[in-house]
């Protein structure tokens, strides 16, 4: 692999995994996901694992984003934001809940996310108020929401 490879590691079968691509003019959002659902959580529910543990409890979201913007990292870390509360969206639309607090859940405990941008385009701003995360966030919806249908199937 090379030096600089990105891994992911879920308990899913990635042969399950979510795809969409969306695009406006020349840009374009790809994301691909892995959506288990086993140890749904809520920001804040009490923890599972003590202090300088992990946790290796099967049922991550993992999410790759990627796309021809995004030039520099602060954009990268804007695009982060989205995805999550796209995925969060999408969790709350489900009515996945917390199998911890019965709260609505906002991911796993396990989740990851990656965004890569080739900066082809020099649109660096992703929030919701800009056609990218416009992109950002309905690519993200819809390969969690798929997922979760998938999972529930």
């Amino acid at each position: 692999m090379p030096e600089d490879a990105t891994g992911l590691i879920t308990g899913c079968d990635i042969q399950n995994y979510q795809e969409c691509v969306l695009t406006h003019g020349p840009l374009w959002v790809h994301g691909i996901a892995t959506v288990g659902l086993a140890n749904a959580r809520a920001a804040g529910d009490t923890a599972d694992v003590p202090l300088q543990t992990t946790s290796n409890q099967p049922g991550t979201i993992n999410l790759v984003l990627t796309c021809n913007a995004l030039p520099d990292l602060t954009g990268k870390i804007e695009a982060i934001h989205m995805a999550t509360m796209a995925k969060t969206g999408a969790l709350q639309k489900a009515g996945v809940t917390s199998e911890k607090s019965g709260r609505p859940a906002t991911g796993t405990g396990t989740d990851c996310i990656v965004v890569a941008g080739t900066g082809e385009i020099e649109e660096n701003y992703c929030g919701m108020h800009t056609v990218l995360g416009e992109l950002i966030g309905n690519v993200v919806h819809r390969v969690i929401s798929q997922g979760i249908v998938l999972k529930r199937a």
